[in-house]
């Protein structure tokens, strides 16, 4: 028996059918392409936006890859990990159950794991990249690199193993005007820390004294300091440090 003909309005509506279908997935593919496409854009910046007409699977794992990358990327903010730093090799290492030897140093994988458990998160390569590039070399490495300590400016007790130096005839000291008062009554002295810290040049003292306010800048007589007997120590970033200065050996510029 002879199959029945097909109708040819069946066929036309069978195979418009079809292409709709595959016009729409086609539609969709590039609207997905577009989509991606923009969101790479927006992540990356135009420089590498992506064709519109890649393939959606091509785009996904360029957008996937390249968000992982970012991720991994993200630079550690350097103030917020030099002020944790400083509280915790300076003053509280308590704080995330740090213990500091004798002479202030703190493993390196210590204080990682430890600062990475109470939610401070950072990688050793984070670490060495801020002891680096710290303008005012805070902190500093053990010369295997397995140790780090702050190079002065603890309130806790450590004995940082720096020699008596010879300071240069003059030395500076910078504070805030609303201090000046009662250092000129009472000279200067540590206020909780170990030491005094005296600079050497009045550019670095004045930038110290900007951070406590209106800055005025102190004279340290520290040859006649040190004529007199007083011990002078000359810390890893160049800071000098003394136990007191007396007014005697200040003055104002």
């Amino acid at each position: 028996m002879a199959k029945p003909r097909e109708l040819p309005g069946k066929r036309l509506s069978d195979h418009a059918r079809s292409h709709n279908r595959s016009f729409h997935r086609n539609l969709l593919n590039v609207d997905m392409s577009i989509c991606v496409a923009f969101r790479l854009s927006f992540i990356h910046g135009p420089a590498t936006r992506a064709p519109a007409m890649q393939s959606h699977a091509v785009l996904g794992a360029s957008l996937t890859s390249r968000s992982r990358g970012e991720r991994e990327r993200v630079p550690v903010n350097a103030v917020r990990l030099s002020k944790f730093l400083s509280l915790v090799l300076r003053h509280k290492p308590q704080t995330i159950g740090l213990t500091l030897d004798p002479q202030g140093w703190a493993s390196v994988d210590e204080l990682i794991a430890k600062a990475n458990a109470t939610g401070t998160r950072f990688s050793r390569a984070d670490l060495i990249h801020m002891v680096e590039t710290n303008d005012k070399k805070r902190f500093s490495f053990s010369d295997d690199g397995q140790r780090i300590r702050a190079a002065q400016g603890h309130s806790v007790d450590v004995e940082l193993g720096l020699t008596p130096r010879e300071p240069p005839g003059v030395l500076y000291h910078g504070t805030a005007t609303r201090f000046l008062s009662m250092i000129l009554s009472g000279g200067l002295k540590p206020q909780g820390r170990q030491h005094v810290h005296l600079s050497l040049n009045e550019a670095t003292a004045r930038r110290v004294g900007q951070r406590h306010g209106t800055p005025v800048i102190l004279t340290i007589d520290a040859l006649g300091m040190h004529m007199k007997g007083f011990a002078f120590y000359l810390a890893d970033n160049g800071v000098w440090l003394t136990n007191r200065v007396p007014r005697a050996f200040l003055s104002l510029p």
